[in-house]
């Protein structure tokens, strides 16, 4: 991987384009998202430089707290919008080459991977094995609506107990809708409830 890579303007827009949709509270140097934009236009051409003779340092992070739900404070580091909008390219540039050797069920901070769905498939799991008798399988299935013909078909199934979390008649029977019910938020949601603690 070049740098001329990670500072193509392809790569530089989209990294300008998240790091203005994510918002977010200023840093140390006090520069808002709004004013990154304009402050880019200006002194790009140094910035670049010293990316590509190494030389760029990035800023100290500000130092936040933020308060816990159960009482107690919980310490934040928060960039500046240059150094974000600079961490955003490179990251666009490295996952597509990083990546594809993290496990299948390895969800922190990546791309199209979500918390919540794993959690989700986790908890399909469980019941799928709490459920244990094709018998049990196959009536607990019927009850959520699933045709009998089908239920039969998948409450026999041998497949592995995660894979079978996976399937399309669990992600129907035991989808989004019924975790609800059963009283279970969205950690995405709940973030976004929360998100302006962090501005």
């Amino acid at each position: 991987m070049r740098m001329e890579q990670v500072l193509s303007r392809e790569n530089l827009l989209e990294a300008l384009h998240r790091v203005e949709r994510n918002k977010g509270s200023h840093g140390v140097d006090g520069m808002s998202v709004s004013e990154l934009r304009p402050y880019m236009m200006e002194h790009w051409h140094e910035i670049r430089t010293s990316l590509l003779e190494g030389t760029y340092k990035p800023q100290p992070v500000r130092r936040v707290e933020i308060p816990k739900p159960n009482g107690g404070k919980r310490k934040l580091g928060i960039p500046t919008v240059i150094d974000r909008f600079i961490q955003q390219a490179l990251n666009q540039a490295f996952t597509p080459i990083f990546d594809p050797g993290f496990s299948e069920n390895s969800f922190g901070f990546r791309r199209n991977k979500n918390l919540d769905k794993w959690i989700r498939r986790r908890l399909r799991m469980i019941i799928w094995k709490q459920w244990l008798k094709p018998k049990t399988k196959i009536k607990k299935l019927i009850q959520l609506g699933v045709q009998p013909y089908k239920a039969y078909e998948w409450g026999n199934s041998r497949k592995s107990y995660w894979r079978i979390s996976k399937s399309p008649i669990l992600h129907k029977t035991l989808g989004n809708s019924y975790w609800s019910s059963q009283g279970l938020k969205s950690l995405y949601s709940k973030y976004g409830e929360k998100r302006h603690l962090f501005d």
